[in-house]
């Protein structure tokens, strides 16, 4: 990676709740990542470090079958976000 590279990732966890009927529960970030250098206290050069620009966290739950486009849906939705303000930001 170069110190001008942008990441967006996405990190699901997921549990399942048992409920007589089933139910699925998920959390899930989505995360706006840069690099940069940075000069450390204990180091003669600067080295490249990891920046979190923004980030998003949400929920999902529901039924088994339709849980995971609840969490892709989701997920998607702050992926969006991201690519806009991106976008508007270099207008």
């Amino acid at each position: 990676m170069s110190d001008d590279d942008l990441l967006a990732s996405t990190t699901p966890t997921s549990f399942t709740v048992s409920l007589p009927a089933g139910l699925c529960v998920s959390r899930y970030d989505v995360f706006l990542y840069t690099h940069t250098t940075a000069r450390l206290s204990y180091q003669a050069v600067p080295v490249l470090v990891q920046v979190s620009l923004w980030h998003k966290g949400g929920i999902a739950g529901g039924a088994p079958a339709a849980h995971a486009d609840g969490v892709l849906r989701g997920a998607r939705e702050y992926v969006d976000q991201v690519a806009m303000r991106v976008r508007d930001a270099n207008r």
